[in-house]
């Protein structure tokens, strides 16, 4: 392999025959280009309020529901992966709900298999928390042609509620890459 080196001054040619040249690690944080409600009712807040952990928050209630096995309330975010060859991929997301009883899951889509994947399940808290969840096999949540990824937040109850109306406060969406 040659390798050309050239300023105004100088021009030179290195023979590096099988030698490969050292790639750089690098680490993107990536922040939603889109926000969307799947399931449950805005009350307020738009993109910008989950680009940024400042306690501004992108507020959803629950919705109704068909059965008790759907979530009331699905935030989904999207946004673009850099052009690097994608090593290791993490999503993060901040958030907190209004009342005690209540599950989150965190899932990541699959675009191989053209579904979601439950990454991460717990309680919600009432108070903000940060739930990061690892991708494996990164390159199956990052569409080939386009880029694109896409994250879910889910919250159901656990069991019996005692008020008709709840909600969750996301505060910070995004996604963390590491690669080449």
């Amino acid at each position: 392999m040659e390798v050309l080196l050239m300023n105004a001054k100088l021009l030179a040619v290195l023979s590096l025959g099988a030698m490969a040249l050292p790639t750089l690690a690098v680490t993107v944080t990536v922040a939603p280009d889109a926000v969307f409600i799947d399931r449950g009712i805005h009350i307020r807040g738009d993109l910008s309020d989950v680009l940024a952990s400042d306690d501004h928050y992108f507020v959803v209630r629950n919705g109704t529901t068909v059965n008790r096995t759907e979530a009331p309330i699905a935030v989904r975010v999207e946004a673009v992966a850099p052009g690097i060859m994608v090593e290791e991929l993490h999503f993060s997301v901040e958030n907190h709900v209004s009342i005690r009883g209540l599950h989150q899951f965190v899932e990541l889509f699959d675009f191989a298999q053209h579904m979601y994947i439950e990454a991460d399940s717990r309680h919600a808290t009432l108070e903000d928390s940060v739930d990061t969840v690892n991708g494996p096999e990164p390159r199956r949540f990052i569409e080939p042609d386009t880029r694109r990824m896409r994250s879910q937040l889910r919250i159901r109850p656990e069991g019996p509620v005692f008020t008709n109306t709840w909600a969750t406060f996301v505060d910070l969406a995004q996604w963390e890459l590491r690669g080449t």
